[in-house]
C-alpha cells in the first residue's frame, strides 16, 4: 500500500501537468477500480511519439514503448492477422518513469521536460 501511494502521488502531478495538453491522453482511472499504477502511459499523435522519446532522452529521460504488440512478433507470423486498433495505440503510446523512489525534483524535471517539448514542438494541428 504504501508503495502504491507513492507512485499514484506521482500519478496526480503527472496527470495535473499533462491533463490540459490536448494533444496528450492521461491514462483513465475508472470509478470501479484503483489502479496500482504500475506504468504510466500517455497517447501522443504518432508524428510525436518518437521525437518527444528522443528529446527525453536528450534531457537524460529514459521514456519509452513498454510493450510490443505481441502479433507483431515474428514467432507469430504464420498465425498474423491485423489488429488496427492495437496497432494505432501502439504508434501513440510512451511510457514515462515511475517508481515509488522517483523524487520530486525528478518528477519536476520529466513534467518541465514535457512541456518544454509542447513549447517546441511545430506542425501540431495542421
Amino acid at each position: 500500500e504504501m508503495l502504491n501511494r507513492c507512485r499514484r502521488r506521482i500519478v496526480n502531478r503527472y496527470n495535473n501537468a499533462f491533463g490540459r495538453i490536448p494533444w496528450i491522453e492521461i491514462p483513465t482511472e475508472r470509478s470501479y477500480v484503483k489502479s496500482s499504477y504500475h506504468l504510466y502511459v500517455i497517447k501522443v499523435p504518432p508524428k510525436f511519439r518518437d521525437r518527444l522519446i528522443d528529446y527525453l532522452a536528450g534531457k537524460g529521460i529514459s521514456a519509452g514503448v513498454h510493450y510490443f504488440p505481441n502479433h507483431l512478433y515474428s514467432v507469430y507470423k504464420p498465425y498474423r492477422t491485423r489488429l488496427p486498433i492495437t496497432e494505432n495505440i501502439y504508434k501513440r503510446i510512451i511510457t514515462l518513469p515511475l517508481y515509488p523512489g522517483l523524487g520530486d525534483s525528478q518528477v519536476d524535471t520529466i513534467i518541465n521536460a514535457v512541456l518544454d517539448f509542447k513549447k517546441n514542438i511545430t506542425g501540431y494541428g495542421r
